[in-house]
C-alpha cells in the first residue's frame, strides 16, 4: 500500500492538491500519467511507501504510459538471462 500526494495545475490554471491511497507504486505511476494526459501540469509529487517519503520527478510523467514499456523491457531481460551463452 502506498500513499500519493501531489500538487497540480489544472487546465483552468488553478492549483489543486490531491492525496490517495493505492495498492502499489505501479498504480501511482499510472495515475500520474493519466493526470498529465488530461492536461494538468504536475508541480510536486510525494510518495509514502512503508515509512519512507520520496519526492518523485514530476517532469518524468507525461501523457505516455510507462508501465507497458517497462514490462516489455522486463520480458526482454528475462529472455536474455535464460538464454545459454554461446
Amino acid at each position: 500500500m502506498v500513499i500519493l500526494l501531489l500538487t497540480a495545475i489544472d487546465s483552468a490554471g488553478e492549483f489543486r492538491e490531491f492525496a490517495c491511497q493505492l495498492p502499489d507504486i505501479d498504480s501511482g505511476f499510472a495515475l500520474l500519467t493519466t493526470i498529465a494526459s488530461l492536461g494538468h501540469t504536475l508541480v510536486k509529487v510525494r510518495l509514502l511507501e512503508e515509512s519512507s517519503w520520496s519526492y518523485l520527478p514530476h517532469e518524468a510523467f507525461d501523457e505516455m504510459p510507462v508501465l507497458p514499456i517497462i514490462k516489455e523491457l522486463e520480458k526482454d531481460w528475462q529472455q536474455l538471462l535464460t538464454e545459454s551463452p554461446q
